[in-house]
C-alpha cells in the first residue's frame, strides 16, 4: 500500500474529523519510532477479556469520568524516545478502520466516523466534589482509584516507547485530572508514571479504564483500531516527527481498503468485440499490453473512445484506484485510453458508492452483517430528518416497533457494554421522554422535520431539567445556571458519542417511516427486499394504543392545547 501524500493526509483529516479544532503545537523534536512490537506478542494471560459491568452511572449525578489518549506520542519529551506500537490482533479478519461509504452527507448525517464515537472512556460514581482530602502516592493504580471518588474527569494519555539504552519496553501514563467545584471552579492534578511494559501489564486491574488500556494496546476489533487511527492523524497533523512513518507502517498491517464491484457495473458499459481476435486491427489490451486470448482475456470495447480492453483487466485497472489512496473520496476511474471518467452518470456513480444495483442495495458478502446493515442505511442518512418535509400520521405502535429494530441493527454489540449508548442510562430517559410526546401526539399529521425537531427540542428540556433537578448546575459558573453551554453538555451531561447515537437512530427512524413504504405483502407488517427493510403501513393504519383516548381527551384540555398549539406553532415557524 502506497504512502499517503501530504495533501492526502490533510483531506482524510478533514473529511472524517472536521468537526474538531485543529490540534495544537507539540514538541517537534521526538525521533519517534515506526517499528510495531516485534518481541511482544498478544499473552492470553495478560490480555484476558473481563466481563465488563454494566454502565449504569448516570452523567446527570456526580460522577467521574475517565477518556484515554493512545498512543499519546506527544508525552515523548527525549528525542532517544521512539514510539512503538503493539501488533494488532485479528488483523486477518479486518479490513482497513475506514468509513464505509464515501459520501460527505453520509458521514455528517450518521455521525459514526466522528471522534467521539470511537473514544473509549469509562464513568465512576462520585462520592464527592470536595477533593482537598484526597491521598495521592505517585502510583498509577491507587492514584486513578483515588481520583475517581471526586466529581471530575480524568484523561490518561499512554504510549509504549524503547530508548536505545533501556533493554526492555517502557510504558509511560500521564494522568491530568480535572476535579469539578461549585460555581464553575476547578481544580487540576497533573502526574506522570514510568514502568517497564511487564510491570505496567502485571498488575491485572480489574478497573474498567485499565482493561480498556489492554483493549486498545492490542487494537483487538474495529473502535480501538479507528481510535488509533485518529490518534496517529493527529500526531501527524501535530507535526511529531516520525508519527507519518508510524501510520503508514499501521495501515500496511491491515487488509487493504474494499473496492465497489466493478466487474457487475462494467457489464451495461462495456460492449464486447464482434470480430474475431485475428481480424481486429489492434491485437493488444490497453490495458495490460498482452494480446487477446481465452475466455478470461476477452476484448471489449471501451464506450469513449472505442479502444479495445480486456474485461479482466479493466476491472483490475478500475480497483486499483481505490488502493491507490486511504482518502475516503471514492475516485473515479478513468479510462486508461482517452483519460475520460468511465462512470460519468450521477445515478451510477451514486449506486457505485451506496453498493446499489437495479434500485436495490447489493448485499456484498466481504463485508460483516452491521457493515451490510450500515452501507444499506445509505439512502436514510443521505438526507437528514430535520429536513424532510414529507408529511406522516403519528403512530407510536408502528414507530417503536421501527425504533426497535434500528437501535439493535445500528448498535455494535461486539462493543464492550460500557461503551454501547443504548445501554447507558440517558439512553433510557431519552427513550421514555420521547415515547412520552409521541402518545401524546398519537393521530396527528406532522411533517416529519416538524417532529424530529420537537421531539429534541422537548428531550432536551426534560434532560435540562433533570440537570437542575440533581443541582448538576451548581458545578456551573453563576452566570450560567438558567441555561447549559455546550461545554457543560460534553463534560457533565453528555457521554462521548451518545449525541450521535440516538440523533442517527431518531433519523433513521423517521427516514425509514417515509422513504421504505412497501405495500407489495399484504400479510407481513415488515419484510426484506434487495437487501433492505421495508414496512407496510397499511397493517398499522387505524392501530392504535391502549392510552389513545386519554391522549385526545388530554388534548382537549387547557394544558393539553396549549401543548398541542406548540407543537403546530413549530410546523407554522417552518
Amino acid at each position: 500500500m502506497d504512502k499517503l501524500t501530504k495533501e492526502e493526509r490533510k483531506r482524510l483529516w478533514t473529511h472524517v474529523y472536521r468537526t474538531l479544532e485543529a490540534p495544537g503545537e507539540v514538541r517537534p523534536d521526538t525521533d519517534s519510532s515506526s517499528r510495531t512490537i516485534e518481541s511482544i506478542q498478544s499473552n492470553n494471560s495478560k490480555f484476558s477479556n473481563h466481563p465488563s459491568p454494566t454502565p449504569n452511572v448516570s452523567t446527570l449525578e456526580l460522577h467521574h469520568t475517565i477518556r484515554l489518549d493512545y498512543p499519546a506520542l506527544e508525552i515523548l519529551t527525549d528525542p532517544s524516545e521512539r514510539g512503538v506500537l503493539h501488533r494488532p490482533l485479528n488483523v486477518q479478519q479486518r479490513y482497513q478502520p475506514l468509513p464505509l461509504i464515501a459520501d460527505d452527507d453520509v458521514y455528517s448525517h450518521a455521525g459514526r466516523d466522528r471522534a467521539p464515537a470511537c473514544q473509549f472512556f469509562s464513568l465512576y460514581r462520585a462520592t464527592s466534589d470536595q477533593p482537598s482530602g484526597r491521598n495521592l502516592c505517585n502510583l498509577l493504580h491507587p492514584d486513578v482509584r483515588e481520583a475517581t471518588k471526586y466529581h471530575g474527569k480524568t484523561r490518561l494519555s499512554i504510549v509504549l516507547y524503547q530508548t536505545p539504552q533501556a533493554l526492555s519496553l517502557m510504558v509511560r501514563v500521564r494522568r491530568r485530572t480535572t476535579y469539578f467545584l461549585r460555581d464553575g471552579y476547578e481544580e487540576k492534578d497533573l502526574q506522570e508514571y514510568n514502568m517497564t511494559y511487564e510491570e505496567f501489564f502485571a498488575h491485572q486491574d480489574e478497573s474498567q479504564w485499565f482493561r480498556d488500556i489492554l483493549h486498545l494496546a492490542t487494537m483487538k476489533d474495529d473502535r480501538s483500531a479507528r481510535y488509533v487511527q485518529f490518534k496517529l492523524w493527529m500526531s501527524e497533523a501535530q507535526g511529531f516527527p516520525g508519527a507519518a512513518d508510524l501510520f503508514d507502517r499501521f495501515c500496511q498491517s491491515w487488509k487493504p481498503r474494499r473496492h465497489p464491484d466493478y466487474e457487475i457495473y462494467l457489464k451495461n458499459l462495456l460492449t464486447d468485440a464482434k470480430r474475431p481476435s485475428s481480424l481486429l486491427t489492434t491485437k493488444s489490451c490497453k490495458v495490460c499490453r498482452k494480446s487477446f486470448w481465452g475466455s478470461n482475456h476477452s476484448p471489449a470495447t471501451l464506450p469513449c473512445c472505442n479502444k479495445l480492453v480486456a474485461k479482466s483487466c479493466l476491472v483490475e485497472w478500475c480497483e486499483a484506484f481505490n488502493e491507490k489512496t486511504l482518502v475516503p473520496e471514492f475516485p473515479m476511474p478513468w479510462c486508461p485510453g482517452c483519460k475520460s471518467r468511465l462512470f460519468i452518470d450521477p445515478m451510477t456513480i451514486q449506486n457505485l458508492k451506496f453498493g446499489v444495483l437495479a434500485d436495490q442495495y447489493w448485499v456484498d458478502k466481504r463485508y460483516t452483517q452491521w457493515e451490510n446493515f450500515e452501507r444499506s442505511c445509505a439512502d436514510l442518512d443521505k438526507t437528514h430528518a430535520s429536513k424532510s418535509k414529507a408529511w406522516l400520521t403519528i403512530n407510536p405502535i408502528a414507530f417503536r416497533m421501527i425504533w426497535n429494530n434500528m437501535v439493535q441493527s445500528t448498535t455494535r454489540h461486539d462493543e464492550p457494554p460500557h461503551l454501547q449508548p443504548h445501554l447507558f442510562p440517558e439512553f433510557t430517559i431519552f427513550e421514555n421522554e420521547m415515547f412520552t410526546h409521541l402518545n401524546r401526539l398519537e393521530g396527528i399529521d406532522s411533517s416529519i422535520a416538524n417532529l424530529y425537531d420537537y421531539l429534541v427540542n422537548e428531550i432536551e428540556r426534560e434532560f435540562r431539567s433533570r440537570f437542575r433537578t440533581n443541582k448538576m448546575d451548581l458545578y456551573l459558573p453563576p452566570g450560567a445556571r438558567g441555561w447549559v453551554g455546550k461545554e457543560a453538555v460534553r463534560d457533565l451531561m453528555w457521554r462521548d458519542g451518545f449525541t450521535e447515537f440516538v440523533s442517527r437512530v431518531l433519523n433513521r427512524t423517521l427516514q425509514f417511516h417515509h422513504l421504505r413504504q412497501c405495500r407489495c405483502r399484504a400479510d407481513r407488517e415488515f419484510h426484506w427486499e434487495g437487501g433492505r427493510e421495508f414496512w407496510n403501513p397499511e397493517l398499522f393504519e387505524g392501530r392504535r394504543t391502549e392510552g389513545y383516548e386519554r391522549a385526545v381527551a388530554w388534548r382537549g384540555s387547557k394544558a393539553g392545547e396549549s401543548y398541542t398549539d406548540a407543537f403546530i406553532a413549530g410546523e407554522v415557524k417552518r
